[in-house]
């Protein structure tokens, strides 16, 4: 499988790249230098967390990502990802007040083939102080934690988030939610 990997600038990024290219071929990008047309030429594309840029504050810079949301090719996004894929869709993502960080309990909401193999409540890691505390608009709420909505998918669209980060902590079960995404899209 060939995968388009957009660099949102997260300390997480090495892990995410090094967990994907065990198995697939990853060409990476930097969020600056991203352009929509280069998802054309890979099977699908995973969006990093990130630090340097909040999808509220600078919507510039993920309009190239808005673009390969709608165009119909699989979108995995973590994190920043998720919240750059929120915000396309038109929900409210905003600062938390505290910072999340560490190991936290998820709550499934609805069945989805990304959450086969999962229980009901699952663990994974997160590390992040904005979110989106409720889905208003077309998008699906798949899980949940006390703090914020955890993952989501588009109706229509092959576009699917998480809040958490699959590809920290390995052992946890984040990680199935991204394998099944692999899965589920491999040509």
């Amino acid at each position: 499988m060939k995968i388009l990997l957009v660099n949102n600038t997260s300390i997480h990024f090495p892990a995410l790249k090094e967990l994907l290219e065990k198995d697939h071929v990853v060409t990476s990008v930097h969020i600056e230098e991203l352009k929509s047309e280069m998802a054309t030429s890979h099977d699908v594309v995973v969006l990093s967390g990130g630090s340097k840029y909040e999808v509220s504050d600078s919507p510039e810079m993920f309009e190239e990502q808005f673009k390969i949301f709608k165009s119909g090719k699989p979108v995995f996004g973590v994190c920043l990802g998720f919240q750059a894929i929120c915000h396309a869709f038109g929900e409210k993502v905003e600062k938390l007040g505290f910072e999340v960080e560490g190991i936290i309990e998820v709550q499934k909401t609805k069945n989805d083939p990304l959450l086969k193999g999962l229980k009901k409540s699952f663990k994974a890691y997160e590390g992040h102080s904005w979110g989106v505390k409720k889905i208003n608009g077309e998008l699906i709420t798949l899980a949940q934690s006390k703090h914020c909505v955890e993952m989501v998918k588009h109706p229509k669209l092959p576009v699917y988030g998480t809040q958490f980060h699959p590809e920290v902590h390995q052992e946890l079960d984040g990680l199935k939610v991204l394998e099944n995404f692999l899965k589920k899209y491999s040509a």
